[in-house]
């Protein structure tokens, strides 16, 4: 769905306060879409840890206006686990409000909540294990960079 189909359907939702709905419409915007591939290329180019520490502060202070982004996991699997029950416990009304108006925005809002959980913290099991750099630190975050460049895809229009 377009940016601006989800903006249609968002709108009033983001005049009325909510949290989310900004936040998606964000992300689907062109400077949006250049700061997800940016992360990207990052991911595929980053020669130091610096870079992706850098770029995983900059995604933490992307989605630092919804309530999951104050928990940052140390493991992609809790990200994603914590994102699921959050979709289906209906206690953040500000959440069940878009899923209602847009159903089908339901796995771009699975992603958000996902990588707003991502910080610095989610880098120390790998980081604190090697100092590697260039291709060698890369495949040792693959771990980590395949699933987040999966939701990552579901955002990129």
């Amino acid at each position: 769905m377009s940016y601006q189909k989800v903006g249609q359907k968002l709108s009033e939702l983001e005049q009325d306060g909510n949290i989310y709905a900004p936040l998606l419409l964000r992300y689907l915007s062109e400077s949006g879409q250049v700061f997800l591939k940016t992360i990207l290329r990052v991911f595929d180019k980053a020669a130091s840890q610096d870079t992706i520490v850098s770029m995983f502060q900059a995604l933490a202070a992307y989605n630092d206006s919804i309530p999951l982004a104050e928990v940052k996991q140390r493991d992609i699997k809790d990200a994603e686990q914590l994102a699921q029950v959050w979709l289906t416990s209906k206690d953040d009304e500000h959440l069940q409000a878009c899923l209602n108006v847009c159903p089908e925005c339901r796995e771009r809002f699975r992603a958000i909540l996902v990588m707003a959980q991502m910080g610095e913290v989610t880098l120390f099991p790998i980081f604190g294990l090697t100092d590697a750099l260039g291709s060698v630190m890369r495949k040792k975050l693959k771990p980590l960079t395949d699933p987040l460049q999966k939701y990552i895809g579901l955002l990129l229009e």
